[in-house]
């Protein structure tokens, strides 16, 4: 991209003063920006014009990119908390069933009531 940019440079005040021959620029003719700018206003506005979308777009995908490790980490850190909150009703899920047994063991179910209140626990 640069070196088209640097052909065109040195391309334009050729064209520009009505030459039709194309001329190499030697070492000693290389001119800096601030020598061509006044020759080539309209193409040093459309690079700088190209120079900012290409800085916006960095700064769209870095914003992007943070955006997006960000919902990874909040992603983690739920999966995280389900596991954590899985284990815990699990747990929860055998003490119960292990006083219910214990319930079980300490009652006479020979009493109609006592049916009742083993069909409540079930």
């Amino acid at each position: 991209m640069k070196s088209i940019l640097f052909l065109l440079v040195c391309l334009a005040p050729a064209v520009s003063q009505g030459q039709s021959e194309v001329s190499v620029p030697q070492e000693d003719d290389v001119r800096t920006g601030a020598d061509v700018l006044p020759e080539l206003p309209v193409l040093w506005d459309e690079l700088w014009g190209l120079k900012e979308l290409v800085l916006s777009l960095k700064a769209v995908e870095v914003e992007q990119r943070q955006a997006l490790r960000s919902m990874e980490s909040r992603l983690r850190d739920g999966e995280v908390e389900a596991e954590q909150q899985k284990r815990k009703l699990e747990e929860q899920e055998e003490q119960n069933k292990g006083l219910l047994l214990w319930f079980l063991n300490q009652i006479d179910i020979s009493s109609v009531s006592d049916c009742i209140l083993f069909e409540v626990l079930m």
